[in-house]
């Protein structure tokens, strides 16, 4: 999962514009992803269509896991 959220960040962003942080709760595991003031709009994009994308993905890839998997996108 992370190397799926990796991918599409480096390809997104750029190769140091991003940092990605996890963190686990009982019910949850959750992914926070910082990236840099000049990238954010890039990887949010319009209406945040491209966030909605990657949130999904991420989503889709954890189906066989127990815990929820939670996408954070911050600027750093």
């Amino acid at each position: 999962m992370i190397d799926l959220l990796d991918f599409v960040m480096k390809n997104l962003a750029g190769e140091n514009s991003y940092e990605i942080i996890e963190s686990d709760t009982t019910y949850s595991h959750n992914i926070d992803v910082l990236v840099d003031k000049d990238k954010i709009a890039k990887v949010i994009g319009r209406q945040g269509k491209t966030a909605k994308a990657i949130k999904t993905l991420v989503k889709a890839a954890n189906k066989d896991n127990s815990k929820k998997c939670d996408v954070y996108i911050k600027e750093r």
